[in-house]
């Protein structure tokens, strides 16, 4: 039974080290500052172009990374508590849409395949 345990969260390491990750794969895009170190557009809008959410309707993904699958209301709502981040998301979502924001959100595979990219390209 111990070794079981062990092997579980081994894999549960993994998967949160992946979500946790997930915030530099593909998709995201970051723009750069000018020379005087400020960027063009605003903190909230830094943030819904800089992030991404995965596996937003998995409940098993948000115990599992803590919330980490809902990047975007973490960001930009960094004090809230975790568990009320799936009230937050549709709220967010919606408000994205109704101005013409950029609302990323993925599959949880294909987080993975991204994230796993994205460590080739940097092992290059």
């Amino acid at each position: 039974p111990n070794r079981l345990y062990a092997h579980a969260f081994e894999c549960w390491i993994v998967i949160v080290l992946c979500g946790c990750a997930r915030i530099f794969c593909g998709g995201a895009s970051f723009p750069q500052p000018d020379a005087t170190g400020a960027i063009e557009r605003s903190w909230g809008d830094h943030e819904l172009e800089a992030t991404i959410d995965f596996a937003n309707g998995s409940h098993f993904a948000h115990w599992l990374t803590g919330g980490l699958n809902t990047h975007i209301v973490h960001h930009l709502f960094p004090r809230v508590y975790h568990v009320h981040y799936y009230e937050i998301t549709p709220i967010i979502r919606e408000t994205a849409q109704e101005f013409g924001m950029p609302y990323r959100e993925e599959s949880f595979p294909k987080a993975l395949v991204s994230h796993f990219r994205y460590l080739r390209k940097m092992g290059e």
